[in-house]
């Protein structure tokens, strides 16, 4: 073994040259082989007086008996292994639980702890199967509130808010449970409310349960805690609050990684990114976006990898990034495929439909929001405000302007569904109902933002936004020009385009032709760099309705096929790939995820008409060859 490299000397002891040598051979022994080499270890192990949680593990592993103080350490010995690696985890916990009567109340919850470690990996679907087949036995009541408590976490993690708004609600219902599993069941129940826009009445239901948990000698419970507040905060429009307790929390649990798997499944770097999308501070939503979901692809956060890409997509339209947001977008929806997660479905599907509707692709975005219609409601948060602007979009492009229109009127309803859509987003809903005839739907809209921007008037995008939005109401063009100034001290071109468009016509229909132009042309011009293309023709509508000629050559080639159709992200992974280095390797080279780097491969090839590295390669070698500048 030495001979051939499977083993190296370390010192006095021989250890396997990698581990997935070792894994390969141990997979490879009979398990009654297996076993007594555990019981073996176990017995050297003990004799040697090594830590009790290295016995237990071969104990286990070795089929031997399970006292209660073996219990004890068992407990103790999974959740510290869960803390890190919470499939090790629950797969000793599996393992023990197997060995026990069906009905032992050690197996229970052995089960129930498992459950609770799958919640934060890639199987969440043998979390939930497992949970449903332990809820149908005879439990006490404590045994089945955590049990439900676990139920809750898999919904609310899987996008079903409802169903686990249904199992804290039983649980809660059920006598002599103690104060601290009492206090979890409030905590999510709280979460859940937050998430389907309730935030008073997860206020009013958990003001206790916020002191009680900043008393908590458990970081976990405080970070929860923050988290919690920081989605009251935001959904009632309190920006800068809601950042200050998200920044709390992410540094609190970056001090603990431990703490990321909070209860109920929550990262807060994750929500933080929420928070700073809808602020000034867009670029560090991206920057954070970016190391929070490589911090979560390390530790083993399964559940939340989709969430990582398709709030990255919609911080990515936000600043204008189309190309980029389309990938994000094919990414969460290729890994929730593969995990069965719901929630980040919508929103990665209204991304895509939107961005298609601003491209002029309206076929490709019927189909994304026909995917979308066919598994949820479009009425209710989380997935009803992104679905309904993305709708919207679509009517209005249709021309079908009443009905674009009479869906805006959910959005004046109050902040919870405005602030579901970053902000640069609210002036569009404006234009869609102005555009229709509802007048009223446009003023409930300034309502709102106008309530947003007086519970915090610090962040200057809101600032924009209401000027914007007044502007177009009140058929201001000196609002509007105060829009273009405040949009232009940020990275929002999409939003500065519209503002300007929006301006432009405002000039037009005053006789200020020639400043009307140069508004239509500066607004054209980022609609270019943008990739905007049905934006830009109706651009070149307007500057033809004031008698101008639109400037040639502005729009950017809308080929989908060749060299000239590779979007600036997808030039940049091809030299790398021509390097030799796998796709792990360009995702750290490139700060990306590796799904993200799998969706522009696959862009790549069809674009370029290829299937392999190999082909890519020679592709651009021959290129290279040819004399034709290179990526």
């Amino acid at each position: 073994a030495l001979d051939a490299g499977l083993l190296a000397a370390e010192g006095d002891r021989l250890a396997f040259r990698h581990d997935l040598v070792r894994r390969a051979v141990y997979d490879d022994l009979p398990q009654p082989v297996r076993s007594a080499l555990h019981r073996e270890a176990g017995e050297v192990l003990s004799a040697a007086g090594a830590p009790s949680a290295e016995v237990i593990r071969h104990v286990v592993l070795g089929g031997g008996p399970l006292d209660p103080e073996a219990m004890r350490t068992l407990g103790k010995v999974v959740r510290d292994i869960g803390a890190t690696v919470p499939e090790a985890g629950a797969d000793l916990a599996l393992d023990a639980a197997d060995r026990l009567p069906p009905h032992d109340p050690r197996r229970v919850e052995l089960l129930t702890e498992a459950a609770h470690q799958l919640v934060g990996t890639r199987r969440v679907n043998e979390a939930l199967r497992l949970v449903n087949a332990m809820l149908s036995d005879d439990l006490t009541p404590v045994h089945e509130a955590a049990l439900r408590l676990v139920a809750a976490e898999i919904h609310q993690a899987t996008g079903a808010d409802a169903t686990a708004l249904t199992h804290t609600r039983a649980a809660l219902a059920l006598p002599d449970l103690p104060d601290d599993l009492r206090t979890q069941l409030l905590k999510t129940q709280g979460s859940v409310l937050v998430a389907m826009g309730e935030p008073a009445q997860a206020e009013a239901t958990s003001s206790a349960l916020i002191e009680a948990a900043y008393r908590s000698q458990d970081t976990a419970m405080v970070v929860s805690a923050m988290v919690f507040q920081s989605q009251v905060a935001f959904y009632r429009g309190r920006l800068s609050l809601a950042l200050e307790f998200a920044e709390q929390a992410t540094r609190r649990s970056d001090a603990e990684p431990n703490t990321l798997r909070l209860r109920p499944p929550r990262v807060p770097a994750l929500w933080l990114a929420t928070v700073l999308t809808a602020t000034d501070r867009l670029d560090d939503a991206e920057r954070c976006l970016g190391d929070g979901q490589r911090q979560a692809e390390t530790l083993g956060l399964g559940w939340s990898l989709p969430y990582w890409h398709v709030h990255r997509a919609c911080a990515l339209l936000e600043r204008g990034a189309l190309d980029d947001a389309v990938v994000e977008a094919e990414a969460c929806l290729a890994v929730a495929e593969e995990l069965e997660v719901v929630r980040a479905v919508p929103p990665a599907r209204s991304v895509l439909a939107d961005v298609a509707v601003r491209q002029g692709d309206l076929s490709r975005a019927r189909a994304q929001l026909g995917a979308a219609r066919s598994t949820v409601s479009f009425e209710h948060l989380p997935y009803g405000p992104w679905l309904t602007l993305a709708e919207a979009a679509l009517l209005d492009a249709e021309n079908r302007c009443e009905e674009a229109a009479e869906l805006t009127r959910r959005f004046g309803a109050g902040p919870q569904w405005l602030l579901a859509v970053p902000p640069g987003h609210w002036p569009r809903l404006v234009r869609f109902a102005l555009r229709g005839g509802e007048h009223k739907a446009a003023e409930a809209v300034q309502r709102v933002v106008e309530h947003i921007l007086g519970e915090d008037s610090g962040q200057t995008v809101v600032r924009a936004v209401h000027a914007h939005v007044r502007g177009l109401v009140e058929g201001r063009p000196e609002l509007l020009e105060e829009a273009v100034g405040l949009y232009q001290q940020g990275p929002r071109p999409l939003a500065l385009a519209d503002a300007h468009e929006d301006l432009g016509d405002a000039l037009g229909r005053h006789g200020t032709v020639p400043a009307a132009v140069a508004h239509l042309r500066e607004a054209q011009s980022l609609l270019h760099r943008c990739g905007a293309a049905r934006d830009q023709d109706r651009l070149r509508h307007s500057m033809t309705r004031l008698g101008v000629r639109a400037p040639g050559g502005t729009r950017r080639s809308a080929s989908t096929s060749g060299w000239e159709s590779l979007s600036e992200s997808e030039l940049r992974v091809i030299p790398l790939v021509a390097e030799g280095l796998t796709n792990r390797a360009i995702a750290e080279r490139l700060f990306l995820s590796v799904h993200t780097v799998n969706t522009h491969l696959r862009h790549v090839f069809a674009k370029l008409g290829i299937n392999s590295r190999v082909e890519l390669t020679r592709f651009l070698m021959e290129r290279e060859a040819a004399g034709a500048p290179q990526p």
